[in-house]
């Protein structure tokens, strides 16, 4: 299949799923009345295409969307700072376009949101402070982007999320783990290295229970190795 997807697809409102996910030869750009007659729309995955151009706002408007997955396209631009007027969706995988600017902060009102990917972009700024109130968060990976500024203290209130993926960005600060037992009771995967974190390696890493591999290489911290992982 060749050629770019045809605006007459957005007109048929009865549509609960658009699944043309890995066919090469998609190319051009979404079209921008995506959200606006298609009310009924749960999942849509264009991944491994050859889309360009940015994300129509109009996918704001689909107000029943679950799944979104855009990744290994040529998507640029910005991620809609509408996005968290979606409040069905459950997981979004944006990853390795060209997608550039911050997070939006109101990303952090997608109350059922379980996997957010973002990852290969070129996104910079902060991680959304109020991350923490995701609370159905199991996946997060937001490697390989220009992100700056500290981890959100947050983090330690996702009590489903098992995999944490910040590496290879421009974070500073120290690791910031919670200092009682009980938080981030699920967490399984971390990886941190290649970023800017300092201070030393806090000894409540002892109470991820559920840790099996953490990646903490190439950073700017100091001290001993706590003796939960040496």
């Amino acid at each position: 299949m060749e050629g770019e997807l045809s605006p007459s697809i957005t007109l048929i409102n009865y549509l609960e799923v658009i699944d043309i996910g890995d066919l090469l030869g998609i190319t051009g750009k979404i079209p921008s009345s995506i959200g606006l007659h298609l009310p009924n729309l749960r999942k849509l995955n264009f991944v491994r295409n050859r889309f360009t151009g940015a994300l129509p706002e109009s996918i704001c408007m689909l107000s029943k969307l679950e799944e979104l997955y855009l990744q290994e396209n040529g998507f640029s631009g910005f991620i809609p700072w509408c996005i968290g007027g979606v409040k069905n969706l459950r997981r979004m995988d944006v990853h390795s376009n060209k997608l550039s600017g911050v997070i939006p902060e109101t990303i952090t009102k997608l109350k059922k949101l379980e996997s957010l990917c973002l990852q290969e972009n070129v996104l910079t700024g902060d991680i959304p402070e109020n991350i923490g109130n995701l609370q159905e968060l199991k996946e997060v990976d937001l490697s390989n982007n220009l992100l700056t500024g500290t981890i959100p203290r947050s983090i330690s209130r996702l009590k489903f999320m098992s995999v944490l993926y910040l590496n290879s960005n421009q974070l500073e600060g120290d690791i910031p783990l919670p200092s009682k037992p009980g938080k981030l009771s699920s967490l399984s995967f971390v990886r941190l290295q290649n970023n800017r974190l300092s201070g030393t390696i806090p000894s409540s890493i002892g109470y991820l229970t559920s840790l099996q591999r953490v990646s903490l290489a190439n950073n700017q911290l100091k001290g001993s190795i706590p003796e939960y992982i040496s």
